[in-house]
């Protein structure tokens, strides 16, 4: 069940809006916004992966938006990092064709009129009065709908921030409802589409953010280049035309890189076809959707199995450690990324064991920093962690290691709570700078997004001093 409609209208030009939403589709009306494909543009691709980000860890993604240059002097970036830091993940989005038409049209409809979600009939580039007329007739079938603007984006990644940290009349001189954030952060929504149309004559995007709700499970990622090893999608990177199966559908990545696919909730096979070769991939099981990038320049994720397999078989059995590091080593390095499908049996053959250990080792580590973990567990991931100290998962245990330890100080804390009292300042800042000490060892994305929620929980627990609360304390 979802509130009223909310519109927020704000003095920085953005502005953000949630409507119920049962669809379906019709003819595009005269006048609308006409599209050389109905294709995501890189653009548009790239601000979707902006999004994903942000959704997968809101407190790192806060960081990079204090970064960036141009922001607004007014907005209380203190108050901005730690209502980011108390943000929970949520499942990433997928494209979804449709509400790319709806925002396209509403991007066109803004250039010509000006900003607003609701459009006037009769004016050029109408295409219905609110987002839920718009998409019934982009032909949406889905739940909830969420939109963003921006008529007057300067660039891509200022558009984002602008989202996210959502400045504008309001407390911390961001707006009220936070109605921006809460849409790129909203769990309800699986779908997206992003019409970022370019001002004639001029560098400048109107974008809209179209956000759709679903029952389905979705696949969706990109499909690029990494020349330049950034590890994150770009303009000019995309690969289009690779063909994607999931066992239940499959599909081709657009010319922008970009994919969405249907996946099942079980025993779900990513099968990606390139130059000939077929890359396979298990999934996991669940309800949620699922990112999988796929990056073609990286050796080292498409052709990690021959190396490895030829390392194993030099070594003898009788060389116990030396063979069990090469076999941790051969199944962490094609666990979750796509293997040759020729290689797949041999490798599953040859790591069974070891694969059933390491994943009851992990087990023990992830239940150390859960709430009712006692203060030994701590010992517990030591014990596991030193039978993997020369192989690549000793970051994986180092992290969860420290891991366990800020939860060692969460608990303590925790255990000095009285009834619903907030704790006292001071052993709550001085606990929450342990681990802030500790974060900043983390480096496995798993033990870190482990990291914020231990942080976020901490936080909650007490009000902090103001003179704590200095820049760079996240």
């Amino acid at each position: 069940m979802f509130s009223s409609t909310t519109l927020l209208l704000g003095l920085a030009g953005i502005c953000a809006w949630q409507w119920p939403v049962a669809a379906r589709g019709g003819d595009d009306p005269p006048g609308a916004y006409k599209a050389d494909s109905p294709e995501p543009t890189p653009a548009e691709t790239l601000i979707l992966e902006y999004i994903n980000r942000c959704r997968l860890n809101p407190a790192e993604d806060a960081l990079r938006c204090i970064q960036t240059a141009g922001l607004r002097s007014t907005v209380d970036y203190n108050m901005f990092k730690q209502e980011m830091l108390a943000a929970t993940p949520a499942p990433p989005l997928v494209f979804e064709l449709a509400l790319t038409k709806a925002a396209r049209w509403h991007s066109y409809y803004q250039i010509l009129n000006g900003q607003v979600h609701v459009e006037e009939e009769g004016k050029q580039g109408y295409t219905g009065k609110t987002p839920l007329p718009r998409a019934k007739l982009a032909g949406f079938k889905g739940g909830k709908i969420g939109e963003n603007c921006f008529r007057t984006a300067k660039n891509l990644w200022y558009c984002h921030a602008a989202f996210v940290i959502d400045w504008g009349p309001g407390p911390g001189g961001m707006q009220a409802r936070r109605g921006h954030r809460s849409n790129i952060l909203d769990p309800g929504f699986r779908l997206a589409g992003i019409g970022a149309v370019l001002w004639p004559r001029s560098v400048e995007f109107a974008v809209t953010q179209d956000f759709g709700a679903t029952n389905r499970r979705m696949l969706g990622g990109v499909v690029f280049n990494d020349l330049n090893r950034s590890r994150f999608y770009d303009l000019g990177k995309g690969v289009g035309n690779v063909a994607i199966s999931t066992g239940i559908a499959q599909t081709k990545s657009w010319r922008s890189g970009a994919y969405a696919i249907a996946l099942p909730e079980s025993k779900a096979k990513l099968t990606v076809e390139l130059k000939g070769e077929k890359y396979v991939c298990s999934l996991p099981d669940g309800k949620e959707n699922v990112k999988f990038d796929v990056i073609v320049s990286d050796l080292s994720i498409f052709n990690p199995a021959d190396k490895l397999l030829a390392a194993v078989k030099k070594i003898p059995e009788a060389n116990k450690n030396v063979r069990f590091a090469a076999l941790v080593d051969l199944y962490l390095a094609t666990r979750d990324v796509l293997v040759e499908e020729r290689a797949l049996g041999e490798i599953t053959s040859l790591v069974g064991q070891v694969r059933e250990d390491l994943e009851k080792d992990m087990a023990t580590a992830r239940r150390a920093v859960s709430d009712d973990a006692p203060e030994q567990s701590t010992k517990e991931v030591q014990a596991v962690a030193r039978k993997y100290s020369r192989t690549k998962a000793q970051p994986w245990f180092t992290d969860a290691m420290t891991c366990a330890a800020m939860n060692v100080t969460y608990l303590r804390l925790k255990a000095l709570r009285e009834g619903d009292k907030p704790i006292p300042a001071t052993p709550l800042n001085r606990a929450i700078k342990d681990q802030q000490k500790k974060f900043a060892k983390l480096s496995v994305p798993e033990w870190r997004k482990a990291g914020v929620d231990l942080m976020r929980k901490t936080a909650a627990m007490g009000v902090r001093d103001a003179a704590d609360t200095k820049p760079g304390s996240l």
